[in-house]
Protein backbone atom coordinates (compact mmCIF):
# COMPACT_ATOMS: atom_id res chain seq x y z
CA UNK A 1 0.00 0.00 0.00
CA UNK A 2 1.54 3.30 -0.92
CA UNK A 3 1.35 6.41 1.13
CA UNK A 4 -1.35 7.87 -0.75
CA UNK A 5 -3.58 4.77 -0.02
CA UNK A 6 -2.34 4.69 3.48
CA UNK A 7 -3.30 7.77 4.05
CA UNK A 8 -6.94 7.78 2.56
CA UNK A 9 -7.35 4.19 4.69
CA UNK A 10 -6.35 6.42 8.19
CA UNK A 11 -9.02 8.74 7.48
CA UNK A 12 -11.62 6.42 6.23
CA UNK A 13 -10.84 4.60 9.83
CA UNK A 14 -10.95 7.31 11.81
CA UNK A 15 -14.22 9.15 10.12
CA UNK A 16 -16.07 5.28 10.83
CA UNK A 17 -14.91 5.87 14.89
CA UNK A 18 -15.90 9.53 14.49
CA UNK A 19 -19.45 8.62 13.40
CA UNK A 20 -19.71 5.70 16.04
CA UNK A 21 -19.15 7.96 18.72
CA UNK A 22 -21.37 10.70 17.50
CA UNK A 23 -24.04 8.61 17.30
CA UNK A 24 -23.63 6.76 20.49
CA UNK A 25 -23.70 10.30 22.33
CA UNK A 26 -27.03 10.68 20.56
CA UNK A 27 -28.29 7.28 21.48
CA UNK A 28 -27.66 8.53 25.17
CA UNK A 29 -28.95 11.88 25.01
CA UNK A 30 -32.03 10.45 22.97
CA UNK A 31 -32.33 8.00 26.05
CA UNK A 32 -32.30 10.50 28.62
CA UNK A 33 -35.16 12.90 26.71
CA UNK A 34 -32.18 15.61 26.03
CA UNK A 35 -32.88 15.27 22.11
CA UNK A 36 -35.94 14.08 20.12
CA UNK A 37 -35.22 10.74 19.26
CA UNK A 38 -38.06 11.01 16.67
CA UNK A 39 -35.98 13.34 14.54
CA UNK A 40 -32.64 11.88 14.34
CA UNK A 41 -31.18 10.68 11.31
CA UNK A 42 -30.45 7.13 11.22
CA UNK A 43 -27.45 5.23 10.25
CA UNK A 44 -27.20 2.70 7.28
CA UNK A 45 -29.10 -0.21 8.26
CA UNK A 46 -26.30 -2.48 7.45
CA UNK A 47 -24.61 -1.25 10.77
CA UNK A 48 -28.00 -2.72 12.16
CA UNK A 49 -27.73 -6.63 10.95
CA UNK A 50 -31.28 -7.59 11.83
CA UNK A 51 -33.36 -4.41 12.79
CA UNK A 52 -35.17 -2.50 10.54
CA UNK A 53 -37.40 0.80 10.79
CA UNK A 54 -41.37 1.06 9.99
CA UNK A 55 -42.66 3.44 7.56
CA UNK A 56 -43.40 6.36 8.77
CA UNK A 57 -47.24 8.02 7.67
CA UNK A 58 -48.19 4.21 6.48
CA UNK A 59 -48.28 3.45 2.71
CA UNK A 60 -50.77 1.98 -0.01
CA UNK A 61 -51.14 -1.11 2.40
CA UNK A 62 -51.70 0.56 5.99
CA UNK A 63 -54.28 -0.21 7.99
CA UNK A 64 -55.71 0.61 11.38
CA UNK A 65 -53.61 -1.11 13.43
CA UNK A 66 -55.49 -3.28 15.93
CA UNK A 67 -54.32 -6.10 15.96
CA UNK A 68 -50.79 -7.84 14.52
CA UNK A 69 -52.13 -11.14 12.85
CA UNK A 70 -54.77 -12.51 10.42
CA UNK A 71 -56.93 -15.04 12.41
CA UNK A 72 -58.45 -17.70 11.08
CA UNK A 73 -59.66 -21.52 12.04
CA UNK A 74 -58.77 -22.97 8.33
CA UNK A 75 -55.16 -22.57 7.72
CA UNK A 76 -55.54 -22.48 4.22
CA UNK A 77 -57.07 -18.96 4.54
CA UNK A 78 -53.60 -17.53 5.11
CA UNK A 79 -53.13 -17.50 1.27
CA UNK A 80 -56.06 -14.72 0.60
CA UNK A 81 -55.61 -11.29 -0.43
CA UNK A 82 -56.82 -9.69 3.23
CA UNK A 83 -53.77 -11.07 5.18
CA UNK A 84 -51.35 -9.22 3.18
CA UNK A 85 -52.12 -6.31 5.55
CA UNK A 86 -51.10 -7.89 8.67
CA UNK A 87 -47.78 -8.98 10.65
CA UNK A 88 -48.09 -12.58 11.17
CA UNK A 89 -51.07 -15.48 10.57
CA UNK A 90 -52.94 -17.67 12.86
CA UNK A 91 -54.66 -20.80 12.46
CA UNK A 92 -56.59 -21.08 15.91
CA UNK A 93 -56.13 -24.48 17.50
CA UNK A 94 -55.14 -24.51 21.51
CA UNK A 95 -54.41 -28.00 22.97
CA UNK A 96 -55.61 -27.28 26.26
CA UNK A 97 -52.82 -29.04 27.59
CA UNK A 98 -53.26 -32.23 25.18
CA UNK A 99 -49.82 -33.11 25.36
CA UNK A 100 -48.71 -32.43 28.70
CA UNK A 101 -49.23 -35.76 29.75
CA UNK A 102 -45.77 -36.89 27.61
CA UNK A 103 -43.52 -34.04 29.27
CA UNK A 104 -41.39 -36.14 31.37
CA UNK A 105 -41.18 -38.52 27.63
CA UNK A 106 -40.70 -35.46 25.49
CA UNK A 107 -37.42 -34.10 28.01
CA UNK A 108 -36.04 -37.52 28.07
CA UNK A 109 -35.95 -37.97 24.66
CA UNK A 110 -34.49 -34.13 24.05
CA UNK A 111 -32.17 -34.87 26.25
CA UNK A 112 -30.29 -36.95 23.74
CA UNK A 113 -30.74 -34.15 20.88
CA UNK A 114 -27.77 -31.86 20.15
CA UNK A 115 -27.92 -28.71 21.92
CA UNK A 116 -29.81 -26.83 19.20
CA UNK A 117 -32.29 -29.20 18.68
CA UNK A 118 -32.90 -31.48 15.36
CA UNK A 119 -33.01 -29.67 11.85
CA UNK A 120 -33.46 -30.52 8.35
CA UNK A 121 -33.22 -29.17 4.73
CA UNK A 122 -36.40 -30.66 2.92
CA UNK A 123 -37.52 -29.56 -0.48
CA UNK A 124 -40.64 -28.06 -0.54
CA UNK A 125 -42.30 -30.69 -3.16
CA UNK A 126 -45.45 -32.23 -1.26
CA UNK A 127 -44.23 -36.10 -1.35
CA UNK A 128 -40.16 -35.42 -0.34
CA UNK A 129 -41.09 -32.66 2.40
CA UNK A 130 -43.30 -35.14 3.87
CA UNK A 131 -40.68 -38.13 3.37
CA UNK A 132 -38.15 -36.07 4.99
CA UNK A 133 -40.12 -34.90 8.14
CA UNK A 134 -40.32 -38.88 8.54
CA UNK A 135 -36.71 -38.99 8.49
CA UNK A 136 -36.08 -36.54 10.64
CA UNK A 137 -38.42 -37.44 13.38
CA UNK A 138 -37.38 -41.53 13.43
CA UNK A 139 -34.19 -39.98 14.99
CA UNK A 140 -36.02 -37.92 17.43
CA UNK A 141 -37.47 -40.62 20.21
CA UNK A 142 -40.62 -38.74 20.95
CA UNK A 143 -43.83 -40.80 21.58
CA UNK A 144 -45.86 -41.84 18.99
CA UNK A 145 -49.04 -39.98 19.13
CA UNK A 146 -46.97 -36.93 19.04
CA UNK A 147 -44.45 -37.33 16.26
CA UNK A 148 -47.61 -38.08 14.28
CA UNK A 149 -49.00 -34.53 15.26
CA UNK A 150 -45.55 -33.26 14.24
CA UNK A 151 -45.08 -34.34 10.94
CA UNK A 152 -49.21 -33.35 10.18
CA UNK A 153 -48.35 -29.74 11.28
CA UNK A 154 -44.95 -29.28 9.41
CA UNK A 155 -46.48 -30.87 6.36
CA UNK A 156 -49.11 -28.43 6.67
CA UNK A 157 -47.28 -25.69 7.48
CA UNK A 158 -44.92 -26.89 4.00
CA UNK A 159 -47.89 -26.30 2.07
CA UNK A 160 -48.87 -23.26 3.48
CA UNK A 161 -45.93 -21.79 2.14
CA UNK A 162 -45.96 -23.47 -1.00
CA UNK A 163 -49.29 -21.26 -1.24
CA UNK A 164 -48.10 -18.54 -0.08
CA UNK A 165 -44.56 -18.61 -1.65
CA UNK A 166 -44.88 -20.21 -4.73
CA UNK A 167 -41.34 -20.37 -5.71
CA UNK A 168 -40.01 -21.28 -2.52
CA UNK A 169 -37.73 -24.35 -3.31
CA UNK A 170 -36.27 -25.35 0.37
CA UNK A 171 -37.26 -25.01 3.82
CA UNK A 172 -36.03 -25.48 6.97
CA UNK A 173 -37.49 -27.97 9.91
CA UNK A 174 -36.41 -27.91 13.47
CA UNK A 175 -37.29 -29.81 16.31
CA UNK A 176 -36.41 -27.55 19.53
CA UNK A 177 -37.25 -27.96 23.38
CA UNK A 178 -37.19 -24.46 24.99
CA UNK A 179 -36.52 -24.25 29.18
CA UNK A 180 -34.19 -21.44 29.93
CA UNK A 181 -32.54 -20.96 26.70
CA UNK A 182 -35.40 -19.12 25.49
CA UNK A 183 -34.89 -15.61 22.75
CA UNK A 184 -36.54 -13.51 25.45
CA UNK A 185 -35.61 -10.18 23.27
CA UNK A 186 -37.85 -8.39 21.46
CA UNK A 187 -36.96 -8.77 17.86
CA UNK A 188 -37.82 -8.90 14.31
CA UNK A 189 -36.76 -11.89 12.33
CA UNK A 190 -34.16 -11.21 9.52
CA UNK A 191 -34.81 -13.61 7.11
CA UNK A 192 -38.53 -14.48 4.76
CA UNK A 193 -40.50 -16.01 7.63
CA UNK A 194 -41.51 -19.02 10.08
CA UNK A 195 -44.15 -21.14 10.68
CA UNK A 196 -43.95 -22.18 14.62
CA UNK A 197 -45.94 -24.41 16.69
CA UNK A 198 -45.78 -24.82 20.65
CA UNK A 199 -46.66 -28.30 21.68
CA UNK A 200 -46.43 -28.26 25.92
CA UNK A 201 -45.91 -25.17 28.04
CA UNK A 202 -48.06 -22.15 29.37
CA UNK A 203 -48.71 -20.26 26.04
CA UNK A 204 -47.15 -19.51 22.41
CA UNK A 205 -44.94 -16.80 21.38
CA UNK A 206 -45.33 -13.18 22.68
CA UNK A 207 -46.25 -10.59 19.86
CA UNK A 208 -47.96 -6.86 19.96
CA UNK A 209 -48.61 -4.68 17.35
CA UNK A 210 -46.83 -1.83 15.94
CA UNK A 211 -48.37 1.41 17.07
CA UNK A 212 -47.15 -0.52 20.70
CA UNK A 213 -43.45 -0.49 19.82
CA UNK A 214 -40.64 2.17 19.94
CA UNK A 215 -38.50 1.26 16.88
CA UNK A 216 -35.97 3.11 17.88
CA UNK A 217 -35.58 1.60 21.38
CA UNK A 218 -36.09 -1.84 19.12
CA UNK A 219 -33.10 -1.22 16.72
CA UNK A 220 -30.89 0.33 19.42
CA UNK A 221 -29.49 0.42 22.83
CA UNK A 222 -33.10 -0.58 24.45
CA UNK A 223 -34.28 -3.06 26.27
CA UNK A 224 -37.69 -4.90 26.72
CA UNK A 225 -38.97 -2.37 29.03
CA UNK A 226 -37.88 0.46 26.81
CA UNK A 227 -39.08 -1.36 23.35
CA UNK A 228 -42.62 -2.13 24.85
CA UNK A 229 -45.17 1.16 25.08
CA UNK A 230 -48.04 -0.87 26.94
CA UNK A 231 -47.12 -4.51 28.60
CA UNK A 232 -50.91 -4.94 28.80
CA UNK A 233 -50.82 -5.17 24.87
CA UNK A 234 -48.52 -7.56 24.37
CA UNK A 235 -50.28 -11.11 23.27
CA UNK A 236 -49.49 -14.61 22.64
CA UNK A 237 -50.78 -17.28 20.60
CA UNK A 238 -51.72 -20.67 22.54
CA UNK A 239 -49.96 -23.90 22.71
CA UNK A 240 -51.38 -25.61 19.99
CA UNK A 241 -51.83 -22.51 17.34
CA UNK A 242 -50.50 -22.83 13.92
CA UNK A 243 -48.35 -19.36 13.84
CA UNK A 244 -46.82 -18.12 10.76
CA UNK A 245 -44.44 -14.56 11.41
CA UNK A 246 -43.34 -12.87 8.69
CA UNK A 247 -39.89 -11.57 8.74
CA UNK A 248 -38.16 -8.76 7.10
CA UNK A 249 -37.50 -10.40 3.58
CA UNK A 250 -41.14 -11.52 2.68
CA UNK A 251 -42.26 -10.98 -0.45
CA UNK A 252 -44.04 -7.48 -1.34
CA UNK A 253 -47.58 -7.32 -2.53
CA UNK A 254 -47.99 -5.84 -5.82
CA UNK A 255 -47.57 -2.29 -6.20
CA UNK A 256 -45.88 -1.64 -2.95
CA UNK A 257 -42.80 0.61 -2.74
CA UNK A 258 -39.73 -0.56 -1.66
CA UNK A 259 -39.06 1.93 1.15
CA UNK A 260 -41.70 0.04 3.32
CA UNK A 261 -39.88 -3.24 2.23
CA UNK A 262 -40.46 -4.41 6.02
CA UNK A 263 -43.66 -3.00 7.19
CA UNK A 264 -45.09 -6.08 7.71
CA UNK A 265 -42.45 -8.19 9.62
CA UNK A 266 -44.00 -9.15 13.32
CA UNK A 267 -42.36 -8.31 16.50
CA UNK A 268 -42.28 -11.18 19.03
CA UNK A 269 -40.52 -12.86 21.30
CA UNK A 270 -40.15 -16.76 23.43
CA UNK A 271 -42.65 -16.37 25.94
CA UNK A 272 -40.66 -16.21 30.04
CA UNK A 273 -39.31 -19.02 31.77
CA UNK A 274 -42.26 -20.38 33.32
CA UNK A 275 -41.87 -23.28 36.67
CA UNK A 276 -44.10 -25.63 37.89
CA UNK A 277 -45.48 -26.33 41.70
CA UNK A 278 -41.75 -27.90 42.41
CA UNK A 279 -40.28 -25.08 40.72
CA UNK A 280 -38.98 -26.81 37.67
CA UNK A 281 -38.50 -25.21 34.63
CA UNK A 282 -41.54 -26.31 32.03
CA UNK A 283 -40.22 -27.02 28.75
CA UNK A 284 -41.55 -26.03 25.36
CA UNK A 285 -42.05 -28.23 22.75
CA UNK A 286 -41.61 -26.50 19.45
CA UNK A 287 -41.49 -27.28 15.48
CA UNK A 288 -40.41 -24.39 13.34
CA UNK A 289 -40.83 -24.24 9.47
CA UNK A 290 -38.50 -21.81 7.76
CA UNK A 291 -38.05 -19.97 4.94
CA UNK A 292 -34.68 -18.28 5.08
CA UNK A 293 -34.87 -17.51 1.63
CA UNK A 294 -36.62 -17.20 -2.50
CA UNK A 295 -35.36 -17.26 -5.84
CA UNK A 296 -34.37 -13.44 -6.56
CA UNK A 297 -37.30 -12.79 -9.77
CA UNK A 298 -39.64 -14.85 -7.26
CA UNK A 299 -42.21 -11.53 -6.97
CA UNK A 300 -44.52 -11.21 -4.77
CA UNK A 301 -46.27 -13.00 -1.87
CA UNK A 302 -49.47 -14.82 -3.20
CA UNK A 303 -51.34 -13.11 -0.25
CA UNK A 304 -50.60 -10.09 -1.72
CA UNK A 305 -52.24 -10.66 -4.96
CA UNK A 306 -54.92 -7.93 -5.56
CA UNK A 307 -59.09 -9.76 -6.34
CA UNK A 308 -60.16 -9.58 -9.39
Amino acid sequence: MNSGHRTRHKRGQKFKRDKKGFFFTCCCLARFGFIDKSRMLLPHTSLLPGSWLPPFGGGAHSRVDTTALFTTDDISRWAQAESSQYDGLVAARPFDGRWDEFQSAIDEACSRWPERGLTCTAPSEASRFSAAVVELLSGAGLPDPISRQLHEDACALGRAWKALCPAVRQLSVKLELFGENVCSRWHCDNFVGRGIVSYTGVVGTEYTRKGNVDFWELQHCGNNKCIIRDPKLVESVAVGDLLLIKGTRFPLPHGTARSIKASNALVHKSPEVRFDQQGGVQNRLVLKVDVYELPAASGPARGGDKKP
